[in-house]
């Protein structure tokens, strides 16, 4: 499974927590451009973090992939619908 992440901020990183989580081999991009907010999810995820959930951290959304089987918009309400329709 592909998951897209949009955002690992507070929000975003319990989205995360649960993800990787699961038992399930995932694939997970994670959209953050804030370098603080990527450093706080790592350290929030790490203690629950499974080897079949393979992570990888983009600092922004013309570096993902193209298909994804769920995508999570976890940003701010202040210019989400243009993000949204950019993705």
């Amino acid at each position: 499974m592909k998951i897209t992440l949009v955002g690992c901020g507070l929000l975003g990183s319990f989205h995360l927590y649960g993800i990787v989580n699961s038992k399930k081999t995932i694939n997970v991009q994670v959209i953050e451009p804030n370098k603080d907010a990527v450093t706080k999810a790592k350290e929030r995820i790490a203690p629950v973090l499974h080897d079949n959930v393979k992570i990888d951290f983009l600092e922004n959304i013309s570096l993902c992939d193209k298909e994804s089987d769920l995508t999570i918009v976890a940003t701010l309400s202040i210019g989400r619908v243009k993000l949204i329709k950019k993705l």
